[in-house]
């Protein structure tokens, strides 16, 4: 159990070099072990870490060898605290198959997660599984399943007073509710929810987060700001090796420049063929898609690359 704490130590500290370590030295511990538990929570180690590192196949592959371990005949579902190892499984290889652009995958794992969470009996089983799961439903612009998840766990959230997860829940509950009527959310709602995340020294998703702060900007039309945010998030980006999140921030980078009072249709293009080149490297399907779609429309698809015109 060290070993999983250093690993959760690391992850959530941003030391994703680290985090894959230890990660592959709890695998060969638990596997020497012979405990089916313990080989679960290797391969939900192994699988959120790969994804946060851009690598959404290895992602799904780690995760589903998880969920192949597991019998729900005959095995328990009670896990460590936080919740137990096979939800964490299917939640990551749900959203892992969301950015490979495998929605019906992604969708019938996010559910085997909520079904198994519940199952457990335990609150703080839940919280972990809805708030881990508005990811997934964000990387598929599910507005209302953002909107649902992120507020049953915040429910949760108030009645034991869990920061973490609170402060992830209200980030996620203020981007759905600005994408579900299109009106901006309130900032200063959104960036102290953000604050109160930070200042626990947890940087995991902080990319994906100053994201979500970048789109909520764009609906108010706060362009600088928006481009601000998107800077700030691939620092973070380069400062801690999670990558996953990159070619959106490109996108978003496009639409904030073209939304901009100095729309520069050369920087847009560059943004969105950056976008592309990270989402085709990472073979994450989804995230190419919606750059080439942008670029599309900017009436730059002559300049995509032979991939993008196959997803097109």
């Amino acid at each position: 159990m060290i070993l999983r704490g250093q690993h959760v130590h690391a992850l959530s500290s941003g030391r994703l070099t680290e985090a894959l370590q230890t990660a592959e030295q709890f695998a060969e511990v638990a596997y020497s072990s012979g405990q089916n538990e313990f080989q679960i929570g290797a391969q939900h180690n192994l699988s959120q870490v790969n994804l946060v590192l851009g690598n959404p196949l290895a992602a799904v592959a780690e995760g589903e060898k998880g969920i192949a371990l597991f019998n729900e005949e005959d095995q328990s579902i009670d896990g460590w605290a936080g919740g137990a190892p096979i939800v964490q499984c299917y939640v990551w290889s749900a959203a892992a198959a969301a950015c490979i652009g495998d929605n019906q995958r992604s969708r019938d794992y996010a559910a085997a997660a909520l079904r198994l969470s519940e199952q457990t009996g335990q609150d703080f089983s839940r919280v972990h599984c809805y708030a881990l799961l508005c990811i997934q439903a964000i990387i598929r612009r599910d507005i209302s399943s953002a909107l649902e998840l992120s507020e049953q766990a915040n429910r949760i959230c108030e009645k034991y007073n869990i920061r973490q997860w609170g402060a992830w829940a209200r980030m996620a509950q203020r981007w759905a509710g600005a994408q579900q009527t299109q009106a901006p959310a309130p900032l200063a709602e959104f960036k102290d929810a953000f604050e109160s995340y930070r200042n626990l020294g947890v940087r995991l998703c902080e990319p994906f987060f100053l994201g979500l702060l970048a789109d909520v900007y764009l609906l108010a039309g706060e362009t600088v700001e928006g481009l601000a945010a998107v800077e700030q998030a691939l620092k973070a980006t380069y400062q801690t090796g999670e990558k996953w999140f990159v070619a959106e921030l490109s996108r978003l980078e496009g639409r904030l420049i073209g939304a901009g009072a100095n729309e520069d249709s050369k920087r847009i293009v560059v943004s969105l063929r950056k976008g592309i080149e990270v989402a085709t490297t990472q073979e994450a399907n989804l995230f190419a898609l919606r750059c080439a779609i942008d670029l599309a429309r900017l009436g730059g698809s002559a300049e995509l690359p032979p991939e993008s015109q196959e997803l097109l």
